[in-house]
């Protein structure tokens, strides 16, 4: 993948980041916490759906199209399945709608569930579609598809802030919907080609076990993943309240900084490090990647933690906590992050079953620290215990492939991101007491992170260096 590429699929995450930061406090100014923090469960449940209705053949998609001639059939045979999965909730959902609509936003109203079942269906259409753009390296494509609905979704709720009348959560599902209608026809037009080939390829029984053998062990893994987040959404809403509920969820919207850079990684770390391996590369270069955004990591979020005072200035004051909530949230997905690099060598060697032991473990532990620390504590402790899950998960995961792959050094890793993972635990705990001295403390822990790293940061400077003297 060239720079050109790397350009192109990085406009998207940057853009949609960008236009999220924007779009939160708007929406945040715009409904009630109550609704805010209702929004925040039907964005976990889509996450959930998509996880339980693709089968992991999503992923098999992925990690099978190098070796795989017949792409068409090849994405007819990884979206079948799920499809005829999804039809099915779908007709349940809709019939028990009520029922599941009060459980879900503690409101009965079959126009939310509605919303939310054509909701989860844009998500899953998308989310193949997104993977064609991704494997071809159409980097801009890719991108475009992903700003426009973000800025379709920032022009609604901006009308309605404009227009006088009071706004409701399904006003919110509206405009949510109404976005990503626009990125499937984005998707199905920048795909055209490859759907119609599709459509006249053939089902395949033998290709489809394949895929299945790789992907059903990432279902339960990836829905032991989501399930991390969705345990703490869900322990807020039953275990506290909507405000705090909202709080949190805002929280995790601003976070979006940091998902910005899992995104831009995650579409460019898989499809390369498969290619590497088909091409036979040398691929010893994993150590010198991960330690690249072992750095990344480490210092994004000591900045991130300077400067998180600044969302007093656009949040309203119900949300005065969240400041102090940010880089718990930020290290989630920046774990995450580090864990696609470190973790390569369980999709390597196809043992995806260590994922789903991993993961399951993880979740476990994520249950019982919620448990213990949401009735009292609120977001704080919602925010607490996912991070600690996060970590372990992502520790089991490092030591699952340095055993089953080849191991690299991971002390100085391992201390940095405890040093990082502490110091955001202690922001939700201590923030309210110390007050500013916070920030400076995380301005500090910032130049430690730029002296322990300086070795990765003056060879980053070089490539760039090199790179432009030869352009």
């Amino acid at each position: 993948m060239n720079v050109k590429n790397i350009v192109g699929f990085a406009i998207g995450p940057v853009g949609s980041a960008i236009l999220g930061l924007a779009t939160t406090p708007l929406i945040a100014w715009a409904f009630s916490p109550e609704d805010v923090g209702r929004f925040g469960v039907f964005q976990t449940v889509l996450s959930l759906v998509l996880v339980v209705s693709v089968f992991g053949l999503d992923q098999a998609y992925t990690r099978e199209y190098h070796s795989e001639s017949d792409k068409p059939r090849l994405f007819k045979n990884s979206v079948i399945p799920g499809l005829c999965l999804l039809v099915i909730l779908s007709v349940g959902v809709i019939f028990y709608g009520k029922l599941i609509s009060e459980f879900l936003f503690g409101i009965e109203s079959r126009v939310l569930i509605s919303l939310t079942v054509c909701a989860v269906t844009l998500n899953y259409f998308t989310r193949f579609l997104s993977l064609i753009l991704r494997m071809q390296e159409r980097g801009l494509a890719f991108s475009m598809s992903q700003v426009i609905p973000k800025f379709v979704l920032l022009a609604i709720i901006l009308v309605y802030i404009a227009l006088p009348f009071e706004k409701s959560l399904v006003h919110l599902f509206y405009a949510f919907v109404a976005s990503m209608a626009v990125v499937l026809v984005i998707f199905g037009w920048n795909t055209r080609k490859e759907l119609k080939e599709s459509f006249k390829a053939s089902l395949d029984s033998d290709l489809m076990r394949k895929l299945f053998r790789y992907g059903l062990p990432l279902v339960v893994a990836g829905l032991a993943f989501q399930a991390i987040s969705a345990v703490t959404i869900f322990s807020l809403r039953t275990l506290s309240t909507f405000p705090e509920l909202a709080v949190y969820s805002v929280t995790l919207r601003f976070s979006a900084v940091a998902v910005l850079v899992q995104s831009i990684f995650s579409i460019i770390w898989a499809p390369l490090v498969f290619k590497w391996h088909s091409n036979n590369v040398d691929m010893n270069r994993v150590n010198s990647v991960a330690q690249a955004v072992l750095a990344a990591v480490c210092i994004f979020a000591a900045i991130c933690g300077s400067l998180a005072w600044l969302l007093d200035y656009v949040l309203p004051a119900d949300y005065l906590q969240v400041k102090y909530l940010l880089v718990c949230a930020m290290v989630q997905p920046l774990l995450y992050t580090l864990s696609i690099v470190t973790s390569v060598g369980i999709g390597l060697q196809r043992k995806t079953s260590l994922s789903l032991a991993t993961s399951v473990i993880a979740l476990l532990v994520n249950l019982l620290l919620c448990w213990l620390l949401t009735p009292q504590l609120g977001a704080s402790g919602a925010v607490i215990a996912n991070t600690l899950s996060f970590f372990l998960l992502f520790v089991l995961n490092t030591e699952a492939s340095a055993f089953i792959w080849r191991g690299f050094p991971r002390v100085k890793m391992y201390f940095c991101l405890a040093l990082v993972v502490s110091g955001s635990i202690l922001t939700v705990i201590l923030g309210h007491e110390i007050g500013p001295s916070v920030w400076v403390v995380w301005s500090l822990i910032g130049v430690f992170n730029v002296m322990v790293f300086m070795s990765e940061l003056r060879n980053l400077y070089g490539q760039i260096l090199n790179r432009y003297s030869k352009a």
